[in-house]
């Protein structure tokens, strides 16, 4: 073993925690670290509990190893118990309602974000209001942070003695491919003995709320990207114009569109389109549910926005040169509180995350 003195490593002392965060020198090519060192820093006569910066040498044990790269890559691990910190928070809204929740204390949940934070050198946390949100950088963390926590929690759920049971409470958007996504979770819970369904089929943004309001376990729904405080998963769908075969339109009279209620973000879609266009349009048909829409479009009562695996035998494309321009794409998650979501919920996700992938690709 190999005795070599690294210079300027700096702690933050917080009571009796010694926290790295910063190393000023390291070793030549030709070792590797092998262990994590014994530290025993110089804390001077004046020591107190408020955080201070230490400088200090310090002798780390090495062992002789070639390495493959003179400056190799050295692994850096998100802590898991950090990152369900942070989750809770950004789901209950606040640090002492985290603490209850995780059996922590308030001080105790500060630091760990606190951690967290110098770990990344972000800023995840933000107050609006009387509220903790999660920042541009926290909303971005979030997204990986779920399913970590998802694949973490659902591998030790596969070393359980306990079946996976329970009622799970599913949102599912009249604005997206409601028939197929019902099919697909009535056949989960068929797969998965002891789960109770209990699906509520609405507008996104209707769910969206509702999740909010702790009225659903896990949702579907179309989302802006502000709108992601509980996603996990997302996929990008293009949305195209549609007509019946039969339908000839005249570019004289306002375009007749068939849409979902007032708040879908098809229907905004379209109408933002065409006013861009400067070109007249009238809601000649709405409807809550998918079909209904297919349905009015077959009978070429208008137009109207789907995707490729809405769009039935008898409807025809419309064109950018028939003055339909191109739609936005339009972002499509699931939504779920991780701190509240039980086994069979996480198997649901994973589920529904397989299902949503292949119809992305479709």
């Amino acid at each position: 073993m190999i005795c070599i003195p690294v210079l300027a490593l700096s702690l933050t002392v917080i009571g009796r925690t010694f926290i790295i965060s910063e190393i000023g020198a390291g070793c030549t090519s030709n070792f590797s670290l092998s262990q994590t060192a014994t530290l025993t820093p110089f804390i001077p006569t004046d020591y107190s509990d408020e955080p201070e910066i230490y400088s200090f040498c310090v002798c780390i044990s090495m062992s002789y190893r070639p390495c493959a790269r003179s400056h190799p890559m050295i692994n850096r691990n998100l802590p898991i118990d950090l990152l369900r910190t942070l989750i809770t928070i950004s789901e209950v809204g606040g640090h002492t309602r985290a603490a209850r929740l995780l059996g922590r204390t308030q001080p105790a949940i500060s630091l760990q974000i606190k951690r967290l934070e110098q770990f990344l050198d972000v800023k995840l946390l933000v107050q609006s209001g009387q509220k903790t949100v999660l920042s541009d950088d926290g909303q971005r963390l979030a997204v990986y942070a779920r399913q970590i926590l998802r694949l973490n929690d659902q591998a030790i759920a596969q070393f359980s003695s306990e079946p996976s049971s329970g009622t799970l409470r599913v949102g599912l958007p009249t604005d997206f491919s409601t028939a197929f996504l019902q099919d697909a979770i009535m056949q989960f819970g068929h797969d998965t003995p002891g789960t109770q369904l209990e699906i509520r089929c609405a507008l996104s943004a209707n769910l969206l709320d509702e999740l909010h309001r702790n009225e659903h376990d896990v949702i579907i729904a179309l989302y802006s990207n502000e709108d992601n405080q509980f996603l996990s998963h997302h996929w990008i769908q293009q949305p195209i114009w549609v007509c019946s075969e039969k339908l000839e339109l005249s570019t004289e009279k306002p375009v007749p569109i068939i849409a979902h209620y007032e708040g879908c973000v098809y229907r905004d879609r379209m109408t933002s389109v065409l006013s861009r266009e400067r070109r007249q349009w009238d809601i000649v048909f709405s409807a809550p549910g998918i079909a209904e829409l297919q349905r009015a479009v077959l009978s070429s009562f208008g137009v109207t926005a789907l995707t490729q695996k809405t769009r039935l035998k008898g409807m025809r494309v419309l064109r950018e040169d028939e003055g339909f321009p191109a739609l936005p794409a339009i972002h499509v998650g699931i939504f779920y509180r991780h701190s509240q979501t039980s086994d069979v919920g996480l198997l649901l996700i994973e589920h529904l995350n397989h299902l949503l992938s292949g119809l992305a690709e479709a």
